[in-house]
């Protein structure tokens, strides 16, 4: 599914498999790709591995272009290793590569269907976990993906997706980790952390506990290069039965999951991606973007100031806590521009700013600092 529209859409895939009568009745949910890139990274992929939140992963990756574009898979050993590469020529525009890592090249519709063996063999891949990205060198080209975490055969059949990351970073959040989160089997989240570059890369992870901030560990970690690594909050010097706020960083782009598990009965399996800074909206071509701050004489954030430009009547932009805010305004109009600050609907500062502008363009105002 894409939007070939301006309007924007969000997107919400819900899978299950819970019918009456289903053994271990699954479901889960992931939202769609906001975006897509000529490479996009998947942290975690397994192959016939035992354990909650394992068992065996099937990878969807589309083709966003409207032309076919050739792709491979690159699997890497979780830790590093030696990695494993398949190719998959002329994907048609907008269509898809479903790969299931149990058959040979991936296609479980082949025929005759051809069943991997346990070690790595010709269009094989060895059971295992594994990081990976998918890949195309076609002009053009760029991809989304889904990865489905399908639970193993042991008892616990279990469900988690995730999408691969299309734009990595150096600074990852990680909003909710847990260690034996309501008992000894109840929640934990092991998080995959991938080095995207060819690089070995260090990352800094700080632990802060949800229910008063405070720094619990800081702990350096080394990633191979274009390898993943599992980080677990039970392999850490960190009290059970809490939450947990994490920010890891890193001189090199990561990407990033986080397995939220149960290890009780039942489908206990979820995933979400970590978060990167929050980037700003592209400013549109037609518009410039007017953008400062406001302090309060002793140079502290002025929060919930109103701000208005010119003789508008009524003011409704009100900074944030930061005592930041923007405005978007239309540069043909060779103007000058009045901001004025307003506290509790008084006037306490104001500054113009003169043309000329030009669209899709920031343009940042001097702070301005209300008296009292």
């Amino acid at each position: 599914m894409n939007s070939d529209q301006s309007v924007p859409i969000a997107v919400r895939v819900g899978t299950q498999n819970a019918d009456p009568g289903v053994a271990h009745p699954v479901v889960d949910a992931t939202m769609g790709a906001m975006g897509g890139a000529a490479s996009i990274y998947g942290p975690y992929a397994v192959k016939n591995v035992t354990g909650k939140g394992k068992g065996l992963s099937t990878i969807v990756v589309q083709n966003l272009a409207a032309t076919p574009v050739d792709m491979t898979l690159t699997f890497t050993p979780l830790g590093g290793g030696s990695p494993t590469t398949f190719n998959k020529t002329g994907v048609a525009g907008k269509s898809s590569w479903d790969f299931d890592s149990r058959f040979q090249n991936g296609n479980a519709k082949a025929v005759p269907q051809v069943l991997c063996g346990a070690t790595a063999s010709p269009g094989c891949l060895a059971n295992g976990e594994f990081s990976f990205v998918a890949s195309t060198n076609t002009s053009g080209g760029t991809l989304a993906s889904v990865v489905n975490v399908v639970g193993d055969v042991t008892g616990d059949t279990t469900l988690a997706q995730y999408t691969p990351v299309s734009a990595p970073s150096t600074t990852l959040y990680l909003p909710n980790m847990t260690r034996t989160l309501g008992g000894a089997n109840a929640w934990t989240t092991p998080t995959y952390l991938q080095n995207t570059t060819a690089s070995q890369a260090t990352a800094s992870i700080e632990w802060r506990r949800f229910s008063d901030q405070q720094l619990l560990l800081t702990e350096n970690l080394t990633i191979p290069a274009n390898a993943s690594v599992m980080v677990d909050p039970r392999q850490r010097t960190l009290p059970d039965n809490t939450q947990f706020a994490v920010k890891v960083t890193s001189g090199t782009s990561l990407a990033g999951i986080v397995m939220e598990l149960n290890f009780g009965d039942g489908d206990g399996a979820m995933a979400y991606n970590a978060f990167a800074p929050i980037q700003s909206d592209p400013v549109p071509a037609n518009k410039t973007r007017f953008q400062g701050g406001v302090t309060t004489n002793t140079g502290a954030p002025a929060a919930n100031v109103c701000v208005k430009v010119g003789s508008v009547p009524n003011c409704t932009t009100i900074t944030a806590s930061d005592g930041s805010y923007s405005y978007e305004l239309d540069p043909q109009f060779a103007v000058s521009y009045t901001f004025h600050y307003l506290v509790n609907g008084v006037e306490k500062a104001s500054q113009t700013i003169n043309p000329p502008y030009s669209g899709g363009t920031v343009v940042t105002l001097p702070s301005v600092a209300l008296t009292p």
